[in-house]
């Protein structure tokens, strides 16, 4: 979300933009509250649903910024409709068409300017007014609140730091560049770090694993699949120094775990965002198939559904 809005700032100096946003929903449509996309008057940035509702929702944004207002717009799927347009998802959406003009510059500016210093922010729409309130306090997330005011949550994106250059990293990294996740990978074997075994989008770090100058933050993941349980502590210990890492995913067996938790709270470590054993059970036995079931596991702890 905090890229939307680096191009939000950009595409304002120019042009006014629509942002659409979702501010309720009921039934079964494909997007929750919270989720929102850019239009302009020949492009479109992110998806709120796709299908016929996304379709009304451009033309009704391009038709807003013709006039520079900002709107909120209900729109209704029943299972009739649903069945009469091929689909098989009824359900009821409020979205709220916020038009941004070049006025508004210096807000978007400063909640940019918010998003890179805080963990998370919140931005609170009065939908009757168009005014936002920026404010830090994160007690309500994505949440309509009296009909007229939406509370949007964002949380900066984090950087993934892939500790280990193996067959599983070399599986993992490029599935979560594709997803948009900006990735580190770390390994003390300089031939293992590859731009061809990776992808040019990775930043690559010889390091030693024992001696590591790396600022983690608590928005960040961080995915450790060494060479040996040794190093594989030695870097969970290094992530929970001087932060709480929204996710640290960890390889091991059950046995393994259970070593490793222990030797962690003896030490008065904060483990509750461990995953170890990391990923998702899904019997998983290659590296790719390990992968997914790591990026999966990542993915609900990014959308808050776990």
């Amino acid at each position: 979300m905090e890229k939307q809005f680096e191009i939000l700032e950009k595409l304002i100096e120019k042009e006014g933009v629509i942002l659409a946003l979702i501010v309720r929903k009921t039934g079964s449509t494909p997007r929750s509250p919270g989720t929102f996309m850019l239009i302009t008057k020949d492009k479109i940035y992110g998806t709120i649903s796709g299908g016929v509702e996304e379709y009304q929702a451009i033309k009704k944004a391009r038709s807003l910024i013709d006039e520079k207002k900002s709107e909120l717009v209900h729109y209704s799927l029943d299972n009739r409709k649903a069945g009469d347009l091929g689909m098989v998802c009824g359900g009821e959406n409020d979205v709220y068409f916020r038009y941004f003009g070049k006025k508004d510059y210096k807000l978007v500016k400063e909640i940019n300017e918010k998003i890179n210093k805080n963990d998370n922010l919140t931005l609170i729409y009065d939908i009757e007014t168009s005014n936002i309130e920026i404010t830090e306090d994160e007690k309500i997330k994505n949440k309509l609140i009296d009909d007229k005011y939406f509370y949007l949550n964002l949380k900066q994106k984090g950087i993934v730091y892939v500790f280990g250059a193996g067959h599983v990293s070399q599986a993992l990294v490029p599935v979560l560049i594709y997803l948009g996740f900006d990735v580190t990978v770390i390994d003390d074997r300089k031939e293992f770090l590859s731009k061809d075994k990776f992808s040019s989008k990775v930043i690559l770090k010889n390091l030693d694993f024992k001696n590591m100058d790396i600022e983690i933050t608590n928005s960040d993941y961080c995915v450790i699949m060494t060479r040996g349980h040794k190093y594989d502590e030695i870097c969970i210990r290094y992530a929970l120094k001087n932060a709480n890492p929204r996710y640290i995913g960890c390889m091991g067996s059950s046995k393994k775990a259970n070593l490793v938790k222990e030797n962690l709270l003896k030490d008065n470590y904060n483990i509750e965002n461990l995953y170890l054993p990391v990923g998702i059970d899904i019997n998983s036995e290659t590296p790719e198939e390990i992968a997914i079931s790591v990026v999966a596991q990542m993915i609900k702890i990014k959308n808050g559904d776990w």
